[in-house]
């Protein structure tokens, strides 16, 4: 089967993603932070000489997704958010913010947020399977079911 795309579709793509006139993208970072990003940024540029560090540390472009951030305890793509502090140690993923290891008793869950309510003695492992049983009037491997 082959693909046939209008052409009048893909001028009107263009000018949809392209800043008329300068060619470059139209969410670029000079545009987003403009005291910060005083010209044009790609991540190929990001090291050249005229992108100030200001820039490389705000514009998405220059921000490696993968790096962890110099800060073990933060995640998100500007490491401005902090782990949970029911992860065990403080560590999270770089971009999603779940935990790396265990979680503090009576918590489960990617990120730590939920709790072993219904669990006897509120203990539970990572996934949410109740460890010594349910409560009275609960039932389920997470006791998140009424008898």
């Amino acid at each position: 089967m082959e693909l046939c795309i209008p052409l009048w579709f893909l001028f009107l793509l263009e000018s949809l993603l392209l800043d008329r006139g300068t060619g470059h993208p139209v969410d670029s970072c000079r545009d987003q932070y403009p005291q910060e990003c005083r010209q044009y940024v790609t991540r190929t540029l990001c090291d050249h000489p005229g992108i100030t560090p200001a820039c490389r540390h705000t514009c998405a472009a220059c921000v490696d997704p993968v790096a962890p951030c110099e800060d073990p305890k933060r995640w998100g793509q500007h490491c401005d958010n902090l782990c949970n502090v029911a992860c065990s140690g403080r560590r999270c993923h770089r971009m999603s913010g779940y935990c790396h290891g265990s979680c503090w008793d009576g918590l489960y869950g990617l990120a730590c947020e939920l709790h072993c309510e219904n669990c006897m003695n509120g203990h539970c492992n990572r996934v949410g399977t109740c460890l010594s049983g349910c409560k009275p009037g609960w039932r389920g491997t997470r006791c998140d079911q009424n008898d």
